[in-house]
């Protein structure tokens, strides 16, 4: 894998996300591969599809279902804002925001009403932020064994396989994860643990945010 290992210094370097900041990889079409990917050509394109869905500009609605083993199930909306350094989540009756590079706290006061509000310093810049998941995820990817196996479908899409046992393995047993070519958007993550599956799936997907998008109530 030392392929994989070299693309360390790159990615926390914030070449790639320079890279990505600045619309070269989802322009250029990385997604259009022919052929399924293995191995270190599987990890590096799954590392630059999960960059260009943290950097891309995009909104997108998704259904949200957890499945138990006793087949009871959850379900939500997902609405994901983004266009960096602001992104704007909310799922269920929760948002989560950061906005113009500010982490946001966002509460329900007395009234049931949702009033988001600056927490704290403005924190790290975005992309380091990006760095830092991608340099997580890269540690889930190598090793002998690895934490996970990857292989992608050469259409956007990504399976993860669990390569070793853990007390906790972030993203379960198995799990698939699939991109939009033109946005960069992740449109489906499907996790299986051993306690139940989630699935989040697209149905709208936009490439485009406008400042309206991104506003958060604020009290």
């Amino acid at each position: 894998m030392s392929g994989a290992r070299s693309l360390v210094a790159g990615l926390v370097g914030g070449l790639l996300v320079g890279l990505l900041l600045a619309g070269g990889v989802v322009a250029s079409g990385w997604l259009d591969r022919p052929t399924p990917t293995h191995g270190d050509d599987a990890i590096a394109a799954f590392l630059q599809a999960w960059a260009a869905n943290r950097t891309g500009t995009f909104i997108t609605e998704a259904t949200f279902v957890r499945t138990g083993r006793n087949d009871a199930e959850l379900r939500s909306t997902v609405r994901v804002v983004q266009r960096p350094p602001s992104r704007v989540v909310t799922q269920f009756d929760s948002v989560e925001a950061r906005v113009d590079g500010r982490p946001l706290r966002c509460t329900e006061d007395p009234a049931g009403q949702t009033l988001c509000g600056p927490e704290g310093p403005e924190g790290a810049p975005y992309a380091e932020i990006v760095d830092r998941e991608l340099e997580t995820l890269l540690g889930y990817l190598v090793g002998d064994p690895p934490l996970y196996d990857v292989e992608g479908d050469g259409d956007g899409c990504f399976d993860l396989t669990l390569a070793r046992d853990l007390p906790y393995s972030p993203y379960g047993e198995a799990a698939r994860f699939c991109f939009d070519e033109a946005t960069g958007a992740m449109v489906l993550a499907h996790i299986e643990r051993l306690e139940a599956t989630d699935v989040t799936e697209a149905y709208l997907v936009v490439g485009e945010v406008d400042d309206e998008d991104l506003r958060t109530p604020t009290g």
